[in-house]
């Protein structure tokens, strides 16, 4: 028997936020993994005094990109090639969880009960637009939305457990400018 998928309009940005799993158990969330960043026992990427997380490799699977602050303790978004070359590091207005992009273009985060997305504009970071709401309670890890973009670049998939089990969602990504703007200092 094929169930219907749910859809809804989300009511912070009015884009139609489809519902793939209809799940009353277990979490479908998704779990991305890396090995460590290791080469001849010396840790690549980043320095002492580096806050830094949620590694995610770029669609090329050449580029790592990450999240975390500056020395100074500004918040900024960054890449870097596997064998620890050619690093970029970009201040951008804002707060964020978990975020991911298949390149260094758009950015998808979760944090604040939504799903915001950054886009890059020459050195820097637009401010944030709101994609959706995830309203997730993110009591536990399967349950935060922790968003990824899919292969061909159309939509955001992402864990809630807004039905009170974990499910998982998907949402075009719709044109950037269409967004709503999100607080960009909201966690």
């Amino acid at each position: 028997m094929k169930s219907e998928m749910k859809t809804y309009r989300d009511r912070a940005s009015g884009v139609e936020v489809t519902q793939l799993t209809d799940h009353k158990g277990h979490s479908h969330h998704f779990y991305f993994t890396n090995p460590g960043w290791y080469a001849q026992g010396r840790k690549l990427l980043f320095a002492p005094g580096d806050i830094v997380g949620h590694e995610y490799w770029f669609k090329d699977g050449i580029q790592v990109g990450f999240h975390g602050h500056t020395r100074q303790g500004k918040p900024m978004l960054g890449h870097v090639r596997f064998d620890d070359s050619d690093p970029r590091e970009c201040e951008f207005p804002g707060q964020t969880g978990h975020i991911f992009s298949l390149d260094d273009a758009v950015i998808v985060g979760d944090g604040n009960g939504v799903i915001r997305a950054w886009r890059r504009e020459d050195d820097r970071y637009s401010q944030p637009r709101i994609l959706c709401r995830h309203d997730s309670a993110m009591r536990i890890q399967q349950t935060h939305p922790h968003p990824r973009i899919s292969p061909d670049g159309r939509y955001v998939v992402f864990s809630s457990d807004r039905s009170g089990y974990g499910n998982v969602y998907r949402v075009p990504l719709v044109a950037f400018d269409s967004l709503p703007p999100a607080d960009p200092q909201a966690g």
